[in-house]
């Protein structure tokens, strides 16, 4: 038995209503999983670049202007190098005494809010709190959190 051509018409078009908004919704969110992951690789970059750069001007370094290392140039050079960092984002240096167990230890003491001595520890921590572009996804927002720790040198 052959079905007429005119009963077959617009199967095409119900199965693509059908299909199309979970197509939509599975390619929106695959591009949002890629934007939060380009956050969360900007966020640990800035935090590994930020402890890197205050370890190296520690106490001595070439260039006298930026040595030694204050809170408020550490994020200012964060938020200068690493490119997408907007303003909500936070840089927050903080300088500890290591464990007993490193084997350069400080000659001072350590922990004072703006200490560089050599042997102590600078640990950056950097928050971006973020919304999702697709706004049908979630309206929550989340805050991507990254650390990084340098031994600070001479």
């Amino acid at each position: 038995m052959k079905m007429r051509r005119e009963a077959q018409r617009g199967g095409a078009l119900v199965e693509f209503a059908m299909i199309a908004p979970f197509m939509v919704i599975i390619f929106m969110s695959a591009i949002e999983f890629g934007y939060v992951m380009y956050l969360k690789h900007t966020v640990d970059y800035a935090a590994r670049i930020g402890s890197r750069w205050a370890a190296v001007r520690g106490n001595v370094c070439s260039d006298s202007s930026v040595c030694p290392a204050t809170a408020a140039e550490i994020q200012t050079y964060v938020r200068s190098v690493v490119p997408g960092l907007a303003s909500p984002a936070a840089v927050t240096p903080t300088w500890t005494a290591p464990p007993s167990s490193y084997k350069l230890q400080p000659t001072g003491t350590c922990g004072s809010g703006t200490d560089e001595t050599p042997g102590c520890v600078v640990n950056i921590t950097v928050t971006k709190p973020i919304r999702f572009v697709i706004p049908f996804i979630t309206t929550k927002s989340i805050t991507l959190t990254s650390s990084s720790q340098a031994v600070i040198q001479n």
